[in-house]
């Protein structure tokens, strides 16, 4: 059959590329609208996530502080023992010291003679910090500094180098505990096996031993406090990074919907199918619920 035969104007205008992919791109659209609503929801998972992760390391912070104030207060409770054995010890004859009081030769028993000599156990200093940006949030956070400037400094902190930071002083106060514990143990022996006897001197020397020690451990707790506290900072800063991406991706699917939405009504117009119609008019009524609902509630 001969295709010239027909009229040229039968065969109609050639079609370009937007024509050719007019119907399916409102598809398209609602497609990238979906995978933006997707990525919305899943970035407000993570915030959620990385704020729990943040009250949990608020909650470890608290229970330093707690461990340190209670610690503070046995050493109070122990200097103020020291203090009203001490003038009893004035009026009192010395009693010798039983040869064998410490227990058994051995480390732990050498430790306590020196620990009674000196007043207490030598003091410890907490491992130093040597990250710039963790120091940052450390003084910011002790000054007192707002909550929008905490969460500012804390941005240049790195979470692998705070968690090294974290777990090696948590290695260092567990190592004092394992090396005090036996010393500890001679001089609580020692002290129940004077507790008939009437030097007060020796009991009064105990509790100076017993309040400094709870005054250094205090201390040390209350510094792994902070740092835990710099893992709150950089928690609710990657909290609040996730929920702006979540609120980002939310905007893009709208976008994206409206897209759909104008598309299905340019088809309609352009082809008055009331199909493509209905799909416009539900796009629109669904745009602007969403919008009504953002602006008012």
């Amino acid at each position: 059959m001969d295709t010239n035969a027909f009229p040229v104007d039968m065969q109609g205008p050639p079609k370009n590329l937007l024509e050719k992919f007019g119907a399916a791109l409102p598809i398209a659209l609602t497609a990238i609208a979906t995978a933006f609503a997707g990525l919305s929801s899943s970035e407000m998972s993570r915030a959620m996530y990385h704020r729990s992760e943040a009250a949990q390391d608020q909650s470890k912070a608290n229970d330093q502080w707690s461990v340190a104030a209670h610690k503070r207060d046995r050493s109070l409770m122990m200097q103020t023992a020291a203090l009203m054995l001490r003038p009893d010890e004035a009026f009192k004859l010395p009693i010798p010291e039983p040869a064998d009081s410490f227990g058994t030769p051995g480390s732990a028993s050498q430790t306590a003679r020196d620990w009674m000599s000196q007043g207490g156990p030598p003091s410890q200093t907490f491992p130093a910090i040597d990250d710039a940006a963790i120091v940052k949030v450390l003084e910011a956070n002790r000054d007192g500094k707002p909550e929008a400037e905490l969460l500012g400094a804390a941005r240049g902190v790195n979470r692998v180098k705070l968690e090294e930071t974290i777990n090696r002083a948590n290695a260092e106060l567990k190592r004092i505990d394992a090396e005090w514990q036996p010393v500890v143990d001679v001089l609580n022996r020692r002290l129940a096996a004077m507790a008939e006897s009437r030097d007060r001197g020796q009991q009064a020397k105990h509790m100076e031993v017993e309040q400094r020690r709870y005054r250094i451990e205090a201390n040390l707790n209350q510094q792994l406090g902070h740092l835990y506290e710099v893992r709150v900072k950089t928690s609710s800063l990657q909290s609040e990074r996730h929920h702006s991406r979540s609120e980002n991706f939310f905007y893009a699917m709208l976008a994206g919907q409206a897209g759909a939405t104008l598309a299905a009504l340019a088809l309609a117009r352009k082809r008055q199918s009331g199909l493509w119609l209905g799909a416009g008019l539900i796009g629109t009524v669904s745009v602007g619920f969403g919008a009504y609902v953002y602006l008012t509630m």
